[in-house]
């Protein structure tokens, strides 16, 4: 059972009458500027803080909506210690088993951030602000356009379904995802944690002559030897580059407060 339960502050605590050493310490957590105030008001978000000696859970919920408006921070008032701070922003479809989030079946990744922080709260003020870490690689696949062929469904597999919040490790689950066309000869997904190279790649496309082929290919690999780190507390984006003969892979780090802003892909 939490030992005190949430309270957003205007001002802090104690009268000067009071024994100091029973107030509360006021924690300002303030938004990471990186994401614009907009984006706090339309995304999930979920938060715990517990005693970092004894684990005793004070506070536990969800930001409010308004809450980090105007860039403001949100204050709590919790018992003088240390304490772990841990926060999720983004879950719309991933189910949570402990501490692991694992994608639903026929689903891409969320668009999830997380934070986690170890914070001096003995004092009558603390502060900390959220440092977000992006937990999905968005893939923009473009097909080099050809009056021969067109590409007409893409379709990206793996054993990774998931990943740990703690410890960032992809878990083992069946990932299938039929990737999200765009626009002509262009699709786009969102990918997560993988522990190994075993994520393919399929395609299938009209060759001309009203008959549907597919190809497959072993993106995994080729991620890889494009030195694509899926450990990175932030995990990068990618786009890769088709067509019939060649497969090409480009690490790229976009605006990722965007979420799927690649700026304009040549081919």
């Amino acid at each position: 059972m939490p030992r005190l339960m949430l309270f957003f502050l205007v001002a802090a605590s104690c009268s000067v009458k009071e024994v100091r050493e029973d107030c509360p310490c006021v924690l300002s957590i303030y938004p990471d500027d990186k994401l614009e105030s907009d984006v706090y008001r339309t995304i999930s978000s979920s938060f715990s803080i517990i005693d970092s000696v004894n684990e005793d859970r004070y506070s536990s919920g969800s930001f409010g909506s308004d809450v980090f408006s105007g860039g403001k921070p949100c204050k709590l008032k919790i018992p003088k210690a240390r304490v772990n701070l841990s926060c999720i922003f983004g879950i719309r479809k991933m189910k949570g088993d402990g501490s692991v989030l694992r994608i639903s079946e026929g689903s891409q990744a969320d668009s999830v951030y997380i934070y986690g922080s170890n914070i001096d709260c003995t004092g009558e003020q603390a502060t900390d602000t959220l440092n977000l870490a992006k937990q999905w690689c968005s893939m923009r696949i473009s097909f080099k356009k050809s009056d021969d062929w067109k590409p007409e469904s893409c379709t990206l597999k793996s054993e990774w379904d998931g990943f740990d919040v703690n410890t960032l490790l992809a878990t083992k689950g069946d990932f299938s995802f039929k990737a999200e066309q765009v626009e002509e000869g262009s699709f786009q997904a969102r990918i997560p944690r993988q522990g190994n190279d075993s994520l393919t790649l399929s395609y299938t496309y009209d060759n001309g002559h009203n008959v549907l082929s597919t190809k497959s290919f072993p993106i995994g690999e080729y991620i890889a030897k494009a030195r694509y780190d899926w450990m990175k507390k932030n995990l990068d984006d990618l786009v890769v580059l088709i067509d019939r003969s060649e497969i090409r892979v480009e690490v790229v780090v976009p605006n990722w407060d965007k979420g799927t802003d690649y700026g304009d892909v040549e081919y």
